[in-house]
């Protein structure tokens, strides 16, 4: 089991919207010294969000100037936590980015990360121009599916998010690494494998659906989940990990409590104890939910064996 200074500040965790400012002050209290980032995208309309969920909140006045308290909670210096903003869909037009800025600005907030699109150029030339002291961060929504494909990236990244089919991809990690990026890997979105990148929520289930004519609802969980006995008991060489994403933004206070906790103090049968509906904090996608009761987490942890990709010596596990 890893110790707790092993985890300190490298966490990012999204900005949530079914909270209240007291609650969100209150994680943070609990959870600062392990959360390095929380990441956001710009409440300016539904082109910004690549989550549908996100859009329909901020269009509620109420939750745009929740938005604000909740940004201004995090720019409190004793938490020491960075800010992103995620330009992540590519519905934007030419003079969103430089907006969105001069938004930020507006609510005197200063921004330290920007996660873009490689595969829209003007997404990298514009961050770059209007928030040029930011790291700028390579987006898990145009994740390049193969190792191969992670080489041709165009620009320069400081970060690089690995998710759906490459986060159990030990050559993909060493190929961010190589890069020169930080490598961030996201824990608990629970993407299908064959999913070509975030989109509408049909297109979600018919990839979920087309996954489970070859596979167990149970294998696909086990799969697609990265859960806590996982990152202790190393099925996964962490060295190349510099930093873990956590897919928050559509939780509450309660979820990120108990996820952050999950991950930090390796609880995983203590919690699924309290119910199968935990299995919800380490596999997002809301396809597995009505096979939890079916779930057997001796049978996941053999299946998690089995497709374990680490390929390294045991020098290089930490």
């Amino acid at each position: 089991m890893k110790n707790k200074d092993f985890w300190h500040k490298r966490f990012s965790v999204g900005l949530p919207l079914m909270i209240t400012a007291d609650e969100f002050r209150s994680c943070l209290e609990t959870h600062h010294d392990y959360i390095d980032t929380v990441y956001l995208s710009s409440p300016m309309g539904d082109r910004f969000h690549a989550r549908e969920q996100i859009a329909e909140q901020l269009k509620n006045r109420e939750k745009v100037e929740l938005f604000w308290k909740l940004v201004e909670i995090i720019k409190d210096k004793k938490y020491d936590i960075n800010l992103e903003i995620v330009f992540n869909t590519p519905k934007l037009i030419p003079g969103d980015i430089k907006e969105s800025r001069e938004l930020f600005d507006q609510h005197d907030i200063k921004v330290d990360k920007v996660a873009v699109l490689d595969s829209i150029d003007w997404y990298y030339d514009s961050a770059k121009e209007y928030f040029p002291e930011a790291k700028i961060v390579q987006s898990v929504n145009n994740m390049k599916n193969t190792p191969e494909g992670l080489k041709t990236y165009k620009h320069k990244y400081d970060e690089i998010i690995l998710g759906r089919q490459l986060i159990r991809n030990t050559e993909a990690a060493r190929t961010v690494k190589k890069l020169g990026s930080k490598c961030v890997l996201l824990l608990n979105n629970g993407c299908s494998f064959i999913c070509g990148g975030c989109r509408e929520k049909a297109y979600c289930k018919r990839m979920y659906d087309k996954a489970r004519e070859i596979h167990s609802a149970e294998y696909l969980y086990a799969q697609q989940s990265i859960m806590p006995f996982e990152l202790h008991d190393d099925y996964f060489p962490l060295q190349y990990y510099d930093y873990f994403k956590l897919a928050t933004r559509n939780g509450d206070a309660d979820y990120i409590n108990k996820t952050l906790d999950s991950y930090v103090n390796n609880k995983t049968e203590e919690y699924l104890a309290q119910g199968t509906k935990y299995y919800h904090l380490w596999g997002k996608l809301a396809w597995h939910i009505p096979y939890y009761d079916e779930f057997n987490l001796d049978r996941i942890r053999e299946i998690k064996k089995q497709i374990c990709d680490f390929s390294g010596s045991e020098s290089e596990r930490v």
